[in-house]
């Protein structure tokens, strides 16, 4: 009989850093199922979302209960990010993708190269309106990863000119 509610999950794994320095390998687990669009559920979806704590596994076989505000970042392989069914935004009138190369600095003066590929409206495709998306975690792309960077963690970021982005990669 309970078998019915079980909800089937998808483990992901992540590389972790938290507040104060600490990184861990850690095992997400996500849905098949997105709650706010179509194709199975990323783990962006899951620290994007307004649960304040989310479950994770970490390399000792052992399950925490973590408060997404002490992330720093999630590194985790691009594969697990794809978008399934389209992604419901650049097919909307007037959205076009925005691709460009920056370094994130974060309070604690890590620096990130990486990409940030979105598409907004028309009126609002500067790095900045990206940025200021009322999503707390940033999505951003390096070589074969996707980065999730807590906005709140973030101190600078400086925007490349596109001749400087291609000697970067």
């Amino acid at each position: 009989m309970a078998e019915q509610y079980r909800i089937p999950k998808q483990r992901v794994p992540a590389k972790v850093a938290f507040r104060g320095g600490h990184e861990e390998e850690m095992s997400f687990f996500v849905g098949e199922h997105a709650a706010n669009r179509i194709g199975s559920e990323r783990l962006s979806d899951l620290i994007q979302s307004t649960n304040a704590f989310i479950v994770a596994e970490n390399g000792r076989s052992q399950i925490e209960i973590i408060q997404t505000g002490s992330i720093e970042t999630v590194i985790v392989e691009s594969r697990f990010e794809e978008y399934e069914g389209g992604d419901g935004i650049s097919e909307l009138p007037g959205h076009e993708k925005t691709q460009v190369s920056l370094t994130v600095i974060l309070e604690n003066g890590v620096s990130i190269d990486c990409e940030a590929h979105y598409y907004m409206p028309e009126s609002r495709q500067r790095l900045q309106d990206f940025l200021n998306d009322a999503d707390p975690f940033v999505r951003l792309n390096r070589k074969d990863n996707v980065i999730l960077i807590n906005k709140d963690r973030i101190s600078r970021v400086i925007e490349h000119p596109p001749a400087e982005a291609e000697t970067r990669s």
